[in-house]
């Protein structure tokens, strides 16, 4: 299971933005859980860029992410393990 949540906010008439966090559910704790996808907050698709998702548990959330609002946004999970890529996500973008 993932989930993706946004709060967003006008600058006057500039371009909306949101406060992006990525979250999901993965029980293997050998593996470190990062987002990757089309935009330089989310490390323009370079797996070395990718956001990592940190917790506890079963239960991986990401730092807060600044992205623009009204604009698509594709992105995938990755598992990967001491900085090596393990697998994509095997879903659509």
């Amino acid at each position: 299971m993932s989930t993706l949540s946004s709060v967003s906010s006008r600058h006057g008439s500039q371009q909306f933005f949101s406060l992006v966090t990525f979250e999901c559910t993965h029980p293997a704790a050998e593996h470190e859980v990062r987002v990757v996808g089309d935009h330089p907050a989310l490390g323009c698709w370079d797996i070395s860029k990718s956001v990592p998702l940190l917790g506890e548990g079963e239960v991986r959330t990401s730092r807060p992410i600044s992205l623009p609002g009204g604009m698509p946004l594709e992105y995938k999970y990755l598992l990967c393990t001491s900085g090596h890529l393990v697998r994509w996500e095997n879903l659509p973008n």
